[in-house]
């Protein structure tokens, strides 16, 4: 009995194993059909598609093996003719695109960002949607990688480039909104703290003042003035990215979106230079004070003989120091001082991810400092400026900040405060850049 009992159980044991058995395949089947389904909407309904050039990846790697931050909620993988879209912005063609599912053409214009000099493939444009409202198109695209924000509806969609490559040997390509990015880390508490102030006597404010008010009231025609910049970098940022000089010279493209606006009125003029990075690499300084390894390594001899006003530091490590940049600012005590500024290009524990709007963000931050832009009203003692501050303001129920808000928030656009767009009178760091641009462009003869 006992083992007729016995064998029953191991029958039942057999049957349900069959059974099992019989079921796996459907049940995988079934998974592979869901993740079928799933990447067959993803091509149908895409974040972004340039018609005919871009094309989403089916192969998905793991996240973390792609270097995009854990908190983008959702992303595409996408791979790009690059030649074609080159070819198409050759032509002055505008080129068409489906956003979030609406048809909209780019209408973009090449912008200068290189000094003439700079031989290089490598080219920036700027422009708007066709049949939008209100619309902003920066665009960097290379013989390799193509970096891309186009803000729409209140929306930034980002095309950024990443390490990987595809069998084909072209370089994936990801794609997000800024609305599917999840704020995660600590606030910086300590940003910005080389920043100097000037303290004037009241009598000198009050000058101060008066000039600026009627240089507001004349609105004269205003002229550009160029402004050359010398980009430094590490071996790490180096190794880190397919073709890290698209990312730089997007960056500055995006600098002078905002500062070749009709209040400001500075272009921008880039070198890139490669020669310091095994030294800011091996530098004491690079992960503890980055900023100090740019001063100590790239001299102002250096600069003066390659006839650059500035130096920017776009630092590859991810520094110990308690912020993502940092400048000693316009009001340095000491002249070789207010040359310099450094931004890390690195994921950070902070709400910084590291990723291309940050880097932007927090560069357009860092070089308004050198022109005495500053943060908004309370993080400045008495004796300075009440007009060269950032602006906070609610747009469609969510708050917002110019450029030189601190600390860095997820909600910091790329704007530049002023009377003429987002602030007013005393919220105007754009009047500010524009009364101490002709300093900052004389730096070199």
């Amino acid at each position: 009995m006992k083992l007729k009992k016995g064998m029953r159980a191991l029958s039942l044991l057999l049957i349900m194993a069959l059974l099992t058995a019989m079921l796996v395949p459907v049940v995988s089947a079934e998974s592979n059909k869901n993740l079928s389904d799933h990447i067959q909407e993803k091509k149908k309904n895409p974040i972004i598609n340039i018609e005919g050039i871009s094309e989403i990846i089916s192969d998905i790697p793991e996240k973390e093996s792609l270097n995009i931050p854990e908190n983008f909620e959702k992303y595409e993988l996408l791979t790009l003719d690059i030649q074609k879209m080159r070819n198409e912005l050759a032509n002055g063609r505008m080129v068409p695109i489906c956003i979030d599912g609406v048809f909209y053409k780019m209408n973009l214009s090449e912008i200068m960002v290189n000094a003439p000099d700079v031989k290089s493939q490598t080219l920036s444009y700027t422009g708007h949607l066709e049949n939008s409202n209100k619309s902003e198109v920066v665009l960097t695209i290379s013989e390799r990688v193509l970096i891309a924000r186009i803000n729409v509806n209140g929306i930034d969609y980002v095309i950024e480039s990443i390490p990987h490559k595809e069998k084909s040997g072209k370089v994936i390509h990801y794609a997000h909104r800024s609305s599917d990015v999840k704020e995660e880390g600590e606030y910086l508490s300590g940003t910005d703290d080389y920043l100097a102030h000037k303290e004037y006597s009241a009598e000198e404010l009050k000058i101060r003042e008066i000039e600026a008010k009627t240089e507001e009231e004349e609105m004269a025609v205003r002229s550009e003035v160029a402004v050359r910049i010398r980009i430094f970098t590490d071996d790490q940022w180096i190794s880190d990215e397919p073709d890290w000089q698209a990312k730089a010279q997007d960056i500055i493209a995006e600098l002078n979106n905002q500062f070749q606006r009709s209040d400001i009125q500075v272009h921008f003029y880039a070198h890139y230079d490669t020669s310091k990075a095994s030294a800011l690499s091996g530098d004491i300084n690079h992960i503890s004070r980055p900023f100090q390894s740019i001063m100590d390594q790239v001299s102002i001899t250096y600069l003066n003989s390659n006839h650059e006003d500035l130096a920017l530091y776009l630092g590859g490590y991810d520094s110990t120091y308690n912020a993502v940049g940092a400048t000693y600012g316009y009001d340095s005590p000491y002249p070789d001082q207010r040359r310099y500024a450094w931004v890390q290009m690195k994921d950070d524990p902070s709400l910084y991810d590291g990723e291309h709007e940050d880097r932007t963000k927090v560069t357009i931050h860092e070089i308004g400092h050198l022109f005495d832009a500053d943060h908004q009203p309370g993080q400045q003692g008495p004796g300075q400026e009440s007009y060269n501050r950032a602006y906070q303001w609610t747009e469609q129920g969510t708050t917002k900040q110019t450029a030189l808000w601190a600390p860095f928030l997820k909600s910091n656009t790329y704007e530049i405060s002023s009377n003429d767009y987002n602030g007013d009178y005393y919220h105007n760091n754009a009047l500010r850049i524009y009364q101490t641009r002709n300093v900052i462009a004389s730096y070199v003869w």
